[in-house]
């Protein structure tokens, strides 16, 4: 957290920018894999979970009315608590 992302060069001005250039583009390579690494199973499962609450819906749409009406009433305050524990 303390190290800087530009390092001060002292040599031919030319190098220096090109070092200072490469290290930057590691450092930002290297937070955005971090990044991606929480981030990606995040979006995947809210992803996947709205695709599953569509498909179930569409199923249970077309058996009847009644129970469309109790899966959407289900599935508002099941999928908020989860969504609750989540966050």
């Amino acid at each position: 957290m303390e190290e800087r992302l530009l390092r001060e060069g002292s040599d031919a001005e030319g190098q220096s920018n090109n070092r200072e250039s490469i290290y930057l583009r590691t450092k930002v390579w290297s937070e955005v894999n971090k990044m991606w690494r929480i981030a990606l199973p995040s979006s995947l499962f809210r992803m996947t979970s709205f695709g599953s609450i569509i498909v179930a819906q569409a199923f249970i749409g077309h058996s009847s009315e009644l129970g469309l009406a109790a899966y959407a009433l289900l599935q508002s305050t099941f999928i908020r608590f989860l969504y609750g524990l989540m966050v």
